[in-house]
């Protein structure tokens, strides 16, 4: 049996800039596991969001379905007794660690944002209502067309900033 060697070509990552895509794909998710001795025990829930413009051009997205108390929740600077503060890299925020669980402390507040992006995308996705349960969102988003606002990251990686109507883009294009 020959194989032929050949790269499958997937197409290019979405550039900076604004973009009219389709929903490929949405999958219920976790977020990488990492050392908990060193970071922490838990995987963030997450809703992945694969998205392909007309070009090829593709981005996923991850919206975080959990969220979690960090050092700027503390002005003092110091974690509370029982707790220290963790992060993934030199980069990224602090988060708050139970050192007993090794397990991040959640946020309702912070949690309330980052669901906020969730129900802007399903609006800008043309969902109506006004809630729906996740499950039923992951199997309404797929085939939907979106606006996707493309930036570069302080990491310099391109990234969702924002998910926009479809219309808005087509109209900032087309002026």
């Amino acid at each position: 049996m020959k194989i032929t060697i050949k790269r499958n070509a997937v197409g290019d990552l979405m550039t900076t800039g604004k973009h009219i895509g389709t929903i490929v794909s949405v999958e219920m998710d976790l977020s990488k596991a990492l050392d908990a001795q060193t970071h922490w025990a838990d995987q963030t829930p997450e809703l992945k969001v694969f998205v392909r413009n007309a070009q090829g051009a593709y981005i996923t997205c991850w919206l975080h379905l959990g969220a979690y108390k960090n050092s700027n929740d503390f002005p003092s600077g110091v974690a509370p007794k029982g707790f220290e503060f963790r992060s993934f890299n030199a980069d990224s925020e602090k988060f708050l660690v139970e050192k007993k669980t090794n397990k991040r402390v959640a946020s309702p507040e912070r949690l309330e944002k980052m669901l906020a992006k969730v129900g802007n995308l399903a609006s800008v996705a043309g969902i109506e209502g006004e809630d729906i349960d996740i499950n039923d969102l992951v199997a309404e988003l797929e085939g939907k067309e979106v606006g996707v606002d493309v930036r570069e990251n302080n990491l310099g990686r391109v990234e969702v900033y924002n998910f926009l109507p479809a219309i808005e883009v087509l109209e900032a294009i087309e002026a």
